[in-house]
């Protein structure tokens, strides 16, 4: 049987990594690229599938979700061990993508995947985190969330369910 290929597969960082490098400060990154893989062993790689009774697409979003988790954790910890420069520079983006392949690499081997090709598209900064929640006097908790990439104003518990309830706020 020849060895499945599964090209260009998208994958981001969302919500963004928060990093805080040494004699930089905290920082909020969001990056994004392509991932290709090769699927060497599908005896392994199946019983890691969430199963869905007879929802194959749900099946490929979990397994797409379980990839972009583990790039993303390997890319954090990259970043911790080797911060970028600010603002980030995009010549070093093949080298990060190469060295963020070779630590995928392990962690893909179990599950019967090796990474053919992994890029980084973009890596930026964001200008400000938001605010952390604040408690009040009288022991209510403020949150603040971010609307159109912005920071809102303090919000109640209360604020935010309903907001949630409308739906004009995402679980992330």
């Amino acid at each position: 049987m020849k060895d499945l290929v599964v090209t260009d597969l998208p994958w981001g960082t969302h919500p963004p990594l928060c990093l805080d490098p040494p004699g930089q400060g905290p920082q909020r990154l969001r990056a994004h690229g392509r991932i290709s893989l090769q699927v060497k062993d599908p005896a392994r790689l199946l019983p890691a599938i969430p199963r869905a009774a007879a929802d194959p697409a749900q099946e490929r979003r979990a397994l797409a979700e379980g990839l972009r988790g583990a790039i993303v954790a390997e890319l954090e910890q990259l970043l911790v061990e080797e911060p970028p420069p600010l603002p980030p520079l995009p010549p070093r983006w093949l080298t990060l993508a190469a060295r963020l392949g070779q630590r995928l690499a392990p962690v893909l081997e179990p599950l019967g995947l090796l990474v053919t090709d992994l890029t980084i598209a973009g890596l930026a900064g964001e200008e400000e985190p938001p605010p952390p929640p604040v408690q009040s006097g009288d022991g209510e908790r403020w949150l603040h969330v971010l609307q159109n990439g912005e920071p809102s104003a303090a919000l109640s518990l209360a604020d935010v369910a309903a907001l949630r309830w409308r739906g004009d706020l995402q679980p992330d």
